[in-house]
């Protein structure tokens, strides 16, 4: 489970009330008795909190801010601070947004610092596809149900409007845009129907 503490003057909070960048972390929670879940660990890293994750197997994949996409050893006990054990596999600077494709095989990023998006095979890490977006800021992801696009939302600056752009994972090229409204964040696919 992830938590975020607010930069300075985030939704709305007194600005001395809140640290000077994003923050937060990942706690790791026991359910085995789920009367009585208690926390066991925590996955921290000092320059940046955390948002995104998603679990495959004995890894962690999680997004932090401008602290980028993690790749951690989840397996064996987990006790204290996951940051301090030498559990980290990668760090990728700059990921921001993540998701899985329904069949488990590719990770998808999206690399607000450099306005890129990113195509990873979970399988050996390797990655596939790296597309510079057409806009500056790339920020929300999400697969298809059937795998074959990735949908990434990328934020307008200034007067500028932001996009949306269909990616096509297999040949690793944007093959749909379209303008939408100024600050295109997150994104979630409700249904997909046609051809």
């Amino acid at each position: 489970m992830g938590d975020e503490i607010g930069r300075p003057g985030f939704d709305g909070q007194e600005m001395g009330r809140t640290p000077e960048f994003m923050a937060g972390y990942i706690h790791v929670v026991d359910f085995t008795d789920p009367e009585n879940p208690e926390e066991v660990a925590r996955y921290e890293i000092p320059e940046a909190g955390s948002h995104n994750m998603w679990i495959e197997n004995d890894r962690l994949y999680a997004a932090f801010y401008n602290g980028g996409l993690r790749v951690v050893d989840i397996s064996g006990e987990l006790k204290g601070n996951l940051y301090h054990q030498g559990r980290e596999i990668a760090v990728y600077k700059s990921y921001y947004n993540l998701d899985v494709t329904p069949d488990g095989e590719k990770l998808l990023a999206t690399l607000k610092g450099s306005a890129q998006f990113a195509v990873w095979e979970l399988a050996t890490g390797k990655r596939l596809h790296l597309l510079d977006s057409k806009m500056r800021v790339t920020h929300g992801v999400v697969a298809t149900p059937d795998g074959r696009y990735a949908i990434v939302t990328v934020e307008g600056i200034g007067g500028d409007p932001g996009t949306v752009e269909v990616i096509d994972l297999e040949a690793g090229r944007r093959v749909a845009s379209a303008s939408i409204g100024k600050q295109a964040g997150g994104i979630a696919l409700w249904k997909m129907e046609g051809p």
